[in-house]
């Protein structure tokens, strides 16, 4: 199992960091996935 941390601390890359949870979630492997969002 792989492990990926995706961090995002601006608002209008909200939309492009789900797109890349998403791809993520098709792949064969199985990944655990861990988003930080930080920011105003």
């Amino acid at each position: 199992m792989g492990k990926v941390i995706i961090h995002i601390d601006e608002q209008e890359k909200c939309s492009f960091l789900l797109s890349n949870v998403k791809n993520l979630k098709k792949e064969n492997v199985q990944f655990e996935i861990e988003v930080v969002v930080n920011g105003q």
